[in-house]
């Protein structure tokens, strides 16, 4: 039987479990993970995330700026909120990178890597003989073939992701969008990735729907683009909204969303990915000019 490896937050409302060890252990020290940790670095064991297992008690997902402005989600305890494993725009949720010191025996995993040792605290002094990079890592030299090889079992569901995401991606990478697209399949992501907006399980007015998704749309519509009377329209039509007889409240479809959108895309936000692509220019640009 294999090894596991609990942990929790504080308060003990979440436990979760590895049901194996980690692919690899990053100790961060790059300025972002310094900033969200607190402290002097981040230290993260990468797993698959169906090896990421929930004991007890549900984590809140929350959205966080990240670097790349593609954004990454924290699962954090409801009650104390503290934070016990993130997902990464690099891999989406096919993979999950664990708080070492949420587990039970955080000794059990030291860094296997510190990365972007370019910025870290002074007085941190990193063993002699550590593997340590100034930036990041190629991970093909750097993974043992076992984690290399467990890796493929999730490559299908990141190809999934990333082809969502170049297609977003392509989307807005001309600016605001204008109105509605013209590509079916770009069509289709917009309604699947609007419907992940609604929770599931709950009941929307119709305001309320509409105050969504105008909020939604603002971040990377331009003013009189796509609106949301047309989105709602277009959610209710292709199933995802369903309204009720009277034509008064609105639930969501999650089992429908899966037609529209790959799973582990469900969380990529075009605001967040326009301005990725913003960055990503200029970064460009800067590289040229120096």
């Amino acid at each position: 039987m294999a090894e596991t490896f609990d942990g929790g937050c504080d308060c003990g409302a979440v436990r979760y479990r590895l049901l194996a060890k980690p692919l690899f252990v990053h100790c961060c020290h790059c300025r972002w993970c310094q900033r969200e940790s607190g402290s002097a670095f981040a230290l993260n064991a990468l797993i698959e995330s169906d090896k990421l297992e929930r004991i007890a008690g549900e984590p809140e997902m929350v959205r966080t700026p990240s670097e790349s402005g593609y954004g990454q989600l924290f699962a954090r305890c409801p009650a104390c909120r503290v934070a016990l494993w993130s997902h990464y725009a690099g891999a989406g949720l096919a993979s999950a990178f664990v708080r070492v010191g949420t587990l039970d025996d955080p000794d059990r995993w030291p860094p296997d890597i510190h990365i972007f040792t370019r910025s870290k605290q002074p007085w941190v002094v990193i063993p002699e003989g550590a593997n340590a990079v100034p930036g990041y890592y190629d991970r093909e030299k750097s993974w043992p073939a076992e984690s290399l090889a467990r890796s493929q079992a999730i490559a299908p569901r990141i190809g999934a992701y990333h082809a969502a995401l170049a297609d977003l991606k392509r989307l807005v990478a001309n600016g605001p969008v204008e109105g509605w697209p013209g590509r079916e399949g770009d069509q289709r992501l917009l309604k699947g990735l609007a419907a992940c907006r609604f929770e599931a399980g709950a009941t929307y007015t119709e305001k309320q729907v509409s105050d969504l998704l105008r909020g939604w749309l603002a971040g990377f519509c331009a003013p009189g683009g796509l609106d949301h009377v047309t989105m709602r329209r277009e959610l209710v039509d292709a199933g995802l909204l369903v309204r009720d007889k009277a034509g008064a409240s609105y639930t969501v479809n999650p089992a429908r969303i899966a037609d529209f959108v790959a799973d582990d895309a469900r969380w990529l936000d075009p605001a967040s990915v326009r301005e990725a692509v913003r960055r990503e220019r200029e970064s460009r640009k800067r590289d040229r000019a120096g």
